[in-house]
């Protein structure tokens, strides 16, 4: 279950998996005059404790250097129909990678020699290539001479930044500190988390090196403050604590002050298991026991030790209930109560918030956040007056964020306290801030439904059509026109008579198959290099060329196309999506069903139709419904395993598979056969059969698959008598209810695709 609900704890959006930089303490070469302290230090966190202070000091082989993406480049088979006669540039540069991948670094040099010095629309890419391997091999000032030449080179503009980086620590290697100072800050100065840690730490090292002792100071806070949980933190731990001990800083790494705000750092990021070494860490020397254990409470919530972190947090309201910190706990441990979700648990939690309100803390925040979680607990109670009152209090008194969220569940709890008037006049005043297809959509479907229980049909229809023809590929426009149908059927509401509230958009741009001719689409520089690299299948390479392409000129069909072809190629479906929404999202709102054929394999993918079917036999579930959760589970990829261990199309847990084995007496089971994509589809339709058949429903049945039994089987008690949409507005956890409306979303264009 993930428990974000509509104000999460920020998630972690960057590549974080931590660079090794090594354990023990490097040779000292003559280019590195600065003594190595050989002491113990704290004990790090990256990636865990560690028995001694990691290696500000680059590594002696250049091959152990954390490097880009770009240098990591994947050889796939080229497309010879597409593609059949490359470039002798673009197969030099291919011979080139793969030699230099295998490691045979030299030999990679001779192949990519062959076209360096030709003017082409990969020469870039051919010394970039020829620099890395020059790097590799240690002649630091042959590769920057490369690397210089690249940067001057046609076709460098995805590379640019990249050199920057690799030219700094060629630039470093040879001691030339000050020269690559400048070049990683002109790299920290531009947008990009990949590697920003350990550029902070290599610019910090080469500042220290040369006497700026507050740049080096600014940077190694930077460093240990933002990523703390990286092993580049840990080296500038080891680095700053030497310069302070020095006297050269004054910035002390190991201050409480720094520690703090690491450890809130590492909690706000999810990094539970890192914040709870270092909050035990910090309650051994603290004189703020109680700041300290509120830390720990909350790394516990992360950690899902949630008994733990309410015990945790009740120690700090008991022993500083006067204090800024009380209410904070009070709000943290309702969210403890609220995990749980049984009934004690639950009196608790509103026991918990109603504390909160009645300290009346100096902390407007507080008092806000234990509103709106009182709010969304009040809700999925079925307590719609009280929530309504804490809604309307919320969009008086809080900021422009959490008055927005609060003014839109205030403009539908009316429908569920069966007051269609009010609920009219709120949506009606919501309608100027809604912002977003989906939110204005959901308006104007609202609103529907209230001026329908008003009576106010010819109104209703109003808003139906419109949002039925605005948003005919989306729930909230399939469910307009069933309802407009049904006005048509039981009120003889004629659709064709109604005039819509406001004017429809007029047809929209849809891609046609021309676009997917890359030869056609390859007009700019960028997408001419982006064709000539996938033609010999450095794919990796030409993906981010088409999409720099597209989003230099998001009018062009070509290029949009383009870029999505490779990316659903490559199974990045999330990548081949953003182009085809910049380009055809008027198409994907409102586009009919042959309008959108030539993309409908990319964006809704449809296999397995008649597995689905057979293994659904006998019940009332709509396949479209198990195809809707397969594409946002696995988007259809039978060796998918995610994060957590879960395998194939839909998504099952190993364990989960054991037990659905015993349901079905299969004795046959084993972990790899939920690779198989029959096996699969049995077992995972299996299971969902069995939480469909607890429920009868399919919203409650969804929220049981994302959210887990527990809270499903809350939600639907109270609120499974409302109709389905007011269900799931109303469902709490951001995550859930996302996942649901996605879900139902895919389900409207499986229908209208397939």
């Amino acid at each position: 279950m993930n428990d974000s609900q509509y104000f999460p704890f920020p998630r972690t959006d960057q590549d974080e998996r931590p660079w090794l930089l090594g354990l023990r303490l490097q040779t000292i070469t003559r280019q590195y005059a600065m003594v190595v302290a050989s002491f113990v230090l704290m004990m790090t966190l990256a990636g865990g404790s560690q028995s001694f202070a990691a290696s500000y000091t680059l590594p002696q082989s250049p091959r152990n250097v954390p490097l880009p993406s770009s240098t990591k480049p994947l050889c796939s088979s080229p497309n010879t129909r597409l593609f059949p006669s490359p470039l002798p540039q673009a197969q030099a540069l291919r011979a080139g990678i793969e030699r230099y991948l295998q490691g045979q670094l030299s030999r990679a040099q001779q192949e990519l020699a062959k076209t360096a010095t030709e003017v082409g629309p990969l020469q870039a890419y051919i010394l970039y290539y020829q620099g890395l391997c020059e790097f590799k091999l240690g002649r630091f000032q042959y590769a920057l001479n490369t690397f210089d030449r690249a940067a001057q080179s046609p076709g460098k503009e995805l590379l640019r930044r990249d050199l920057l980086f690799l030219r700094a620590l060629c630039l470093e290697y040879l001691a030339r500190y000050k020269a690559a100072l400048a070049r990683y800050q002109s790299w920290l100065a531009q947008s990009g988390n990949s590697l920003r840690a350990y550029v902070q730490l290599r610019a910090a090292v080469c500042a220290s090196r040369i006497g700026q002792s507050k740049t080096a100071a600014n940077l190694l806070e930077t460093c240990l403050k933002t990523y703390p949980w990286t092993n580049s933190a840990a080296a500038a731990t080891t680095l700053a604590h030497e310069l302070h001990t020095q006297g050269t800083i004054a910035f002390n790494p190991n201050a409480e002050t720094v520690q703090r705000k690491m450890l809130t750092r590492l909690i706000d990021r999810g990094k539970g298991q890192d914040a709870l070494q270092l909050a035990d860490k910090l309650l051994k020397t603290t004189a703020d026991r109680n700041r300290i254990l509120y830390y720990k409470g909350k790394a516990l919530y992360r950690l899902r030790k949630t008994r733990k972190s309410i015990e945790t947090l009740e120690h700090v309201v008991r022993s500083a209930p006067q204090s800024g910190l009380a209410p904070w706990a009070l709000y943290h441990q309702a969210k403890g109560y609220w995990r749980y979700g049984k009934e004690t648990d639950e009196a608790d939690m509103e026991s918990a918030l109603q504390r909160v309100l009645a300290m009346n803390p100096s902390d407007a925040r507080v008092v806000h956040a234990s509103r709106k979680l009182l709010m969304l607990y009040l809700i999925e109670h079925a307590r719609f007056a009280e929530a309504l009152k804490q809604a309307d209090i919320l969009v008086a008194t809080a900021g422009p964020k959490t008055a927005k969220q609060a003014q839109w569940l205030g403009a539908i709890l009316p429908l569920a306290l069966g007051r269609p008037s009010q609920a009219v006049e709120r949506l009606a005043a919501y309608t100027s801030i809604a912002s977003g297809a989906e939110e204005q959509g959901a308006v104007h479907y609202f609103s529907g439904k209230a001026l329908m229980a008003n009576n106010q049909l010819h109104h209703a229809a109003a808003q139906f059509k419109y949002t039925a023809l605005t948003w005919p590929n989306t729930y909230y426009g399939y469910e307009s026109a069933r309802l407009l149908a049904q006005l048509r059927d039981t009120a003889n509401i004629d659709p064709h008579a109604v005039k819509p509230v406001a004017p429809i958009p007029g047809a929209p741009r849809c891609p046609t198959s021309t676009n997917f001719d890359p030869g056609i689409a390859a007009t700019t520089p960028a997408s001419n290099r982006a064709l000539v690299l996938e033609s010999v299948g450095l794919n990796t390479l030409a993906l981010p060329e088409w999409e720099a392409a597209s989003r230099a000129k998001p009018h062009d069909g070509g290029l949009a196309c383009q870029s999505a072809r490779l990316a659903a190629t490559m199974g990045k479906h999330m990548d081949a999506a953003r182009p085809l929404w910049r380009t055809f999202g008027g198409c994907l709102f409102r586009g009919s069903p042959e309008g959108l054929m030539p993309i409908r394999s990319i964006l809704y993918p449809q296999q397995y139709a008649s597995d689905i079917i057979a293994n659904l036999q006998g019940t009332d579930i709509d396949p479209t419904i198990i195809s809707s959760l397969i594409r946002q589970e696995s988007y259809f990829n039978p060796s998918a395993v995610s994060g957590v261990g879960a395998i194939g199309l839909m998504q099952i847990m190993p364990a989960t598979g054991k037990t659905i084995a015993s349901w079905l007496k299969d004795r046959s089971y084993s972990r790899n056969k939920l690779f198989n994509p029959a096996f699969n589809l049995r077992y995972g339709i299996t299971y969902f059969k069995r939480r469909f058949s607890r429920y009868n429903a399919i919203v409650p049945t969804l929220c049981s698959y994302n959210a887990g039994f527990k809270k499903a089987d809350v939600w639907n008690a109270h609120l499974g008598n409302l109709d389905q949409d007011l269900f799931i507005a109303f469902i709490p956890y951001t995550e859930t209810r996302n996942y649901v409306r996605r879900i139902l979303n895919n389900a409207t264009m499986y229908r209208r695709l397939w």
